[in-house]
């Protein structure tokens, strides 16, 4: 009874939305289920509570195309260059917030010819998550001025111990002005078929981008790719493994499994092409 009170205090009183109601009325019936584990109790009183039904959904709702390209264009004009950062691999890429503030400028780097954000998601996982242009653009950028902060901050130590200081302020070079305009990245969504080694077809929904070639080479690209419900999880133990994309043309690209994240949605697998775009 007393459990059942709370859950009306949480809803009547707290104004609790359902699946914050649901999540602490776990916490109660677990720890319930321990005390009668241990033989503190003979019965638990959470057992028969109804939980309110939560929605499948999320009824947060996120940012348009013009809002987000006016959240990242005003970033970009900042006067710190710390806001462009976070928006962009928050927006573009899509990264949860302890993963955009735990990724540090050693954590970039470059996987089969393209460049890379090494990520750390939940659970210790560490996953290769290609860089927009958007993104890339900005990286000899920012690799810049960690290099300028690390030289100015050891000259700085040096004039400490020599008893002076030449720097009363930092003086940061100044940041190359990209425009209003986002960045040209060409991009691909459609329906798809991922081919194994072995013959085995796993339809799906690909979602793909491709850069604009770099001295006349062939235009690195990469993209996501969502199993259809018929596939399953898709193929087992995929990460590492090469595949060839299929597109609705006929056209297909090799791609190499990057990465495989598991949610509410299903599974996406994080791809990254190893020849020419096929789109």
């Amino acid at each position: 009874m007393d459990v059942e009170r709370y859950v009306r205090w949480l809803q009547d009183v707290r104004r609790y939305q359902p699946s914050t109601v649901s999540r602490r009325l776990s916490v109660v019936v677990r720890f319930h289920r321990v005390c009668v584990n241990d033989a503190i109790l003979e019965h638990s009183p959470a057992d028969y509570v109804r939980r309110p039904t939560a929605p499948s959904g999320s009824p947060t709702l996120g940012l348009g195309h013009l809002r987000f390209e006016a959240l990242i264009t005003t970033a970009r004009l900042s006067a710190k260059p710390n806001d462009f950062a976070l928006v962009a691999l928050l927006g573009l890429l899509g990264l949860r917030i302890f993963e955009a503030c735990g990724a540090d400028i050693a954590d970039l780097g470059e996987a089969h010819g393209h460049r890379v954000l090494r990520v750390r998601g939940k659970g210790g996982k560490v996953v290769l998550v290609p860089l927009p242009p958007a993104v890339a653009r900005h990286r000899p950028a920012v690799e810049e001025r960690a290099s300028t902060r690390a030289t100015q901050g050891r000259e700085r130590i040096e004039a400490a111990f020599r008893g002076r200081s030449r720097y009363g302020a930092v003086v940061w070079p100044e940041r190359a002005q990209s425009g209003i305009a986002l960045p040209y990245m060409a991009t691909y969504r459609s329906a798809s078929v991922l081919l194994s080694s072995d013959g085995t077809r796993t339809p799906g929904t690909a979602a793909l981008f491709a850069e604009p070639a770099r001295r006349g080479g062939t235009p690195p690209w990469a993209g996501d790719f969502r199993p259809a419900n018929s596939a399953g999880n898709g193929p087992k133990n995929a990460v590492g493994k090469t595949f060839t994309l299929e597109l609705p043309d006929g056209s297909t690209g090799k791609v190499v499994v990057q990465g495989l994240k598991s949610g509410k949605g299903g599974v996406v697998l994080a791809l990254m092409g190893e020849d020419a775009p096929p789109f």
